[in-house]
């Protein structure tokens, strides 16, 4: 007894998925008939379809017809199936097929997108006077097919200094549904000294790190004190007279970081490009890599220089701010306090979660207001195309 595969799945073509129907179509292409009770059984391979399926008998030259419902599977298999005479010997064309899982559709990803800035369309610099209190708004519009996350934050990353006051977070509201709008504000005490102010929050989420907006507020503080300001205390017992005359304000001490060097060590297939034009007011970019496929590894090194007027604290640490951690969600230095003018250097190992993504991280530390994540520095901008 023989047989030969006619048509059907065998080895090098196109493989089955999982949860649809095959068929094989054999014939006898021996010189004796197929004896009654013949079976097609499985004799390799996880039993993705029926392992033992009963033959009618075929005389030489006839074909039979056999289809086989497939099973779903998560992983890829190779399965391996023989005709068996009725006294269990094995005979003609071993057949083969390859089975893969079915593709699931992509999961929904949360989009947000911001239609309204504090000032204006371009987002100027917003009018303020001395000590006044200045309310910003932003109105965000979920873009999207899904609902935001429940977790949704809004997280001051950098302030200019003198800009004091702010909140650290900012209230969202959760499961924003596709198509709404939300209005996320604050009120925010000026400085009592004239200048451009600026301060950043990140919307982001940590369940979506794709998701996110970066919520800017830019101030001009005249020279003008706000009238709330201008009433003359009483003089006190004992107290000097108040001249009219200004006083003289006590310097503010500053926490600032500057990068002095960075470079990428990427695979021979990636590569990284940085924009003249990219760094701007708060932000340094880390440059704009391409070329790299997801799971992808390579460092990231820097030298950051504390260019401020005091030493960073002993547990200063740079952490992931904005966008996707890429497996760097936080460095902590030394541990000793970074003097003025001193440098250290930091190696970020990162690795790409999907292509492509942002990511952003700052310094932070808690001694400078205890049970608050303090950050100051410029924040550090990654871009993966």
């Amino acid at each position: 007894m023989d047989c030969a595969l006619v048509s059907g799945p065998t080895e090098g073509s196109e493989p089955i998925v999982a949860g649809s129907t095959m068929q094989w179509v054999f014939a006898n292409c021996g010189t004796s008939t197929w004896p009654e009770m013949t079976t097609l059984r499985l004799i390799g391979g996880p039993a993705l379809m029926h392992p033992v399926l009963g033959v009618p008998p075929a005389a030489p030259g006839q074909t039979v017809v056999v289809d086989l419902d497939v099973s779903e599977t998560d992983a890829e298999a190779d399965v391996f199936y023989a005709l068996v005479s009725p006294d269990g010997q094995p005979f003609g064309e071993i057949v083969h097929a390859k089975i893969v899982p079915k593709k699931k559709p992509a999961a929904p990803t949360p989009v947000c997108a911001v239609l309204q800035h504090p000032g204006g369309e371009a987002n100027q610099p917003m009018e303020a006077l001395q000590g006044e209190v200045k309310q910003v708004e932003w109105v965000v519009a979920n873009l999207g097919s899904c609902p935001w996350p429940d977790d949704v934050t809004v997280t001051l990353f950098y302030n200019t200094p003198g800009l004091n006051h702010l909140p650290q977070v900012i209230e969202v509201p959760s499961g924003v549904e596709p198509g709404l709008t939300v209005q996320i504000g604050s009120s925010i005490v000026m400085p009592e000294k004239a200048g451009d102010f600026k301060a950043m929050w990140a919307l982001t989420s940590p369940s979506a790190p794709e998701f996110g907006e970066i919520l800017q507020a830019e101030f001009k503080v005249d020279d003008f004190p706000f009238m709330e300001w201008m009433t003359i205390e009483p003089s006190q017992p004992g107290s000097s007279t108040d001249t009219g005359e200004p006083r003289e304000q006590t310097p503010t001490l500053n926490l600032s970081m500057s990068v002095a060097v960075q470079n990428h060590l990427l695979p021979s297939h990636g590569e990284v490009n940085y924009d003249a034009n990219s760094d701007t007011e708060g932000i340094v970019s880390l440059g704009r890599v391409r070329g790299l496929r997801r799971g992808d590894s390579w460092v990231q090194t820097m030298i950051l220089t504390n260019d401020g007027d005091v030493p960073w604290p002993e547990d200063t640490a740079l952490q992931n701010c904005f966008g996707a951690s890429m497996g760097c969600g936080k460095i902590c230095l030394d541990g000793k306090p970074v003097e003025v003018g001193e440098s250290v250097a930091l190696k970020m190992e990162l690795c790409l979660p999907s292509n492509p993504c942002n990511g952003g991280w700052v310094l932070t530390s808690h001694q400078v207001s205890p049970g608050v994540a303090q950050t100051f520095g410029p924040a550090l901008l990654l871009e993966v195309e």
